[in-house]
């Protein structure tokens, strides 16, 4: 995606959840996230001893739009979220996991299941916004689906439903911006759930329209307007529904 639209997703990631880049002279990494609970011990830990992890993770577009749960993670001493951000920043949990005592699920807690057990129950709860099923063993219940989040896109985890496991599905929703607008899926949506421009183009994990472009990028494919049918998950694998 263009500089612009780069910058006003970032703009917008940052105003929706806790997380945002910052450079960091101090430290050998170019990027790092400033995220919500960072001043507790388990967030001290994590820029220290999970420092290259969390850079990895802020310098990949599709592994740092799904930093709110590490805010929830942190910051509200949820397993759940961490088990959740496991199936973007892997490496980035498995650190937390084995280095962090002060954070939830350390020593096999959070997405310490995520390649092994059988097939678990999920059990599934709906925000606005979003919904999300984790396969914790239970007994299961609740409905996620792009219906629930309509218009939404699922995505599951590596090894879901294993036990452990998770698969989230988001709205999709477009920013309107001066010059057309930027899209993606959100926890935030913003109640325009499609955008027809000038050039629209769909960058994989998003999609832009540009009334002053000519043409997309060539990493990029044009499309029509910019829907959910014109992105797939940032991270993970698209499924059809979270919940069965």
């Amino acid at each position: 995606m263009r500089s612009r639209s780069v910058l006003a997703v970032v703009a917008t990631l940052g105003a929706l959840s806790g997380c945002i880049l910052f450079v960091n002279d101090d430290q050998p990494y170019g990027k790092t996230c400033k995220f919500q609970g960072s001043d507790t011990a388990c967030g001290e830990c994590i820029t220290t001893a999970c420092a290259s992890e969390l850079d990895a993770c802020c310098g990949d577009k599709s592994c740092e739009s799904q930093l709110t749960w590490l805010d929830e993670c942190v910051s509200d001493s949820d397993a759940i979220s961490c088990q959740v951000l496991a199936s973007s920043a892997p490496s980035l949990v498995t650190c937390l996991e084995q280095r962090c005592g002060a954070c939830p699920g350390s020593d096999g807690g959070a997405g310490s299941g995520s390649g092994g057990g059988g097939t678990a129950s999920p059990s599934c709860s709906t925000y606005t916004g979003y919904c999300i099923c984790v396969a914790d063993g239970s007994s299961g219940g609740g409905t996620c689906s792009p219906e629930t989040v309509s218009p939404g896109l699922c995505c599951a985890g590596s090894g879901y439903p294993a036990d452990g496991t998770s698969c989230t599905c988001e709205t999709f929703s477009c920013t309107v911006t001066s010059d057309g607008a930027d899209c993606s899926l959100g926890e935030t949506p913003t109640g325009t759930s499609s955008y027809s421009g000038n050039v629209c183009c769909s960058t994989g994990s998003g999609c832009y329209c540009s009334d002053s472009l000519d043409s997309c990028d060539d990493d990029e494919t044009q499309v029509d307007e910019c829907t959910v049918d014109a992105v797939g998950c940032p991270s993970g694998t698209d499924v059809t529904s979270c919940s069965f």
